[in-house]
């Protein structure tokens, strides 16, 4: 009886911690090098992000990705769109039904959209902070393989993501 108790109360005391950590986590914006802009608003990436703002402030073209169906994707999307996924997703077909625009570019892993972002220039995404340990990892390791893809990113917090 004792041991089924105290099972209970690690396991609900694990899923607190769980579920604390998670509401805890916070978006990185990043962008490829090439990008001059030094700031951003929340309302320049949600205008980039809903396809509204096409051009960086040296006239070159914003390539804006997105994460498919994550816990990072509907952060990004509560914090800075203010639409669900299915709101979004409704939101680019219709943009693209309409002839208006083609849908982002998207990726499942955060791997990917790291590669995608730091080997095209103009480029734009987001990651969530379990993503700063795998950079500052890569960073610490020269020889690994992703190294040149962290030296050609900006993350937000160089970029200056500002309200």
């Amino acid at each position: 009886m004792k041991s089924n108790r105290m099972l209970t109360i690690v396991f609900i005391c694990v899923m607190v911690l769980a579920f604390t950590s998670v509401s805890f986590a916070e978006v990185i914006i990043i962008c490829n090098n090439s990008v001059e802009d030094t700031s951003l608003s929340k309302k320049d990436v949600k205008n980039i992000f809903l396809g509204k703002k096409t051009k960086w402030s040296d006239n070159k073209k914003i390539h804006f990705v997105t994460l498919k169906d994550s816990k990072t994707h509907k952060l990004f999307l509560k914090k800075y769109i203010q639409k669900n996924s299915p709101q979004f997703r409704n939101y680019w077909r219709e943009k693209v039904f309409t002839g208006k625009a083609r849908a982002p570019k998207q990726f499942t892993t955060i791997d990917q959209m790291l590669k995608y972002v730091s080997e095209t220039e103009g480029a734009i995404g987001y990651v969530d902070t379990n993503a700063k340990s795998k950079l500052r990892a890569y960073l610490r390791n020269p020889n690994d393989k992703n190294t040149n893809a962290v030296e050609n990113l900006k993350l937000s917090y160089l970029f200056n993501t500002v309200d």
